[in-house]
């Protein structure tokens, strides 16, 4: 069965309400216990702000079971990762997905979901997950992707292309890659894309596109970290940067 068509294409969320304020993070990647500790050490107020995470909630980290937990809360958004993506064409029972995602770190459901009603559960809360996010802010628009936007497309083409179930704009959201190490990627129709998915040693932002994944998984071999900012911190960068430029 192939469900690909039929995936979340984009959730729209309007302004944070005062006082609070949006946070972005980088891939979990079952960190959820790091990423706790950074929530309450920057003071994150769950009564007031919201999170947002660009995917890949599960899998090489101690916690994956935890992403239920987390997608429970009302402040918390995330948008669909290839690891999610995975996990949805292996309880379809995709050609090969199940191989493929045990091999890259899937073994624990395996292990731990052992029937079809949990099977089900799983299904149900990460079918549900989009896409793409765009946040509305007083700067203007932020788009969320897990991984990238197919190089010279515009944001309003790109989000056209994932509605209308567009395979190559759909595995580019999922699976691209940017590696560009110099220059700058401008993506016209929003003020800033952040995306994750490619593991950096540090976040970046080439142009008003910003790659926010530093290995959480990684970070007790003190290999990694995971990256935590306010949503108007990344924002404030890219606003620096186009008045250096001007």
């Amino acid at each position: 069965m192939d469900n690909n068509h039929n995936r979340v294409p984009l959730h729209r969320i309007g302004p944070v309400g005062p006082p609070g304020r949006d946070w972005v993070c980088g891939d979990i990647h079952g960190a959820f216990s790091l990423l706790e500790q950074q929530l309450e050490q920057q003071g994150f107020d769950d009564h007031n702000d919201r999170l947002f995470c660009v995917g890949d909630l599960i899998d090489r980290g101690a916690e994956s079971e935890r992403a239920l937990e987390f997608l429970q809360y009302p402040w918390f958004h995330a948008v669909l990762g290839n690891h999610e993506r995975l996990l949805l064409e292996s309880l379809e029972y995709q050609p090969g997905a199940r191989s493929t995602w045990h091999d890259n770190g899937g073994a624990w459901f395996f292990e731990q979901v052992t029937d079809k009603a949990e099977e089900d559960r799983w299904y149900k809360a990460i079918s549900a997950l989009p896409l793409l996010l765009e946040i509305v802010t007083s700067r203007g628009t932020i788009g969320l992707v897990h991984a990238g936007v197919p190089s010279g497309m515009d944001w309003p083409d790109f989000v056209q292309a994932i509605e209308t179930g567009d395979w190559a704009a759909y595995g580019h959201a999922t699976w691209g890659r940017y590696l560009k190490t110099g220059g700058e990627v401008w993506i016209d129709g929003v003020t800033a894309v952040i995306a994750g998915h490619t593991v950096l040693p540090a976040w970046r932002c080439l142009g008003n596109f910003c790659q926010i994944d530093t290995g959480a998984y990684l970070a007790e071999q003190g290999e990694g970290a995971l990256t935590l900012l306010p949503l108007d911190e990344i924002v404030a960068t890219i606003d620096h940067r186009d008045r250096a430029a001007g």
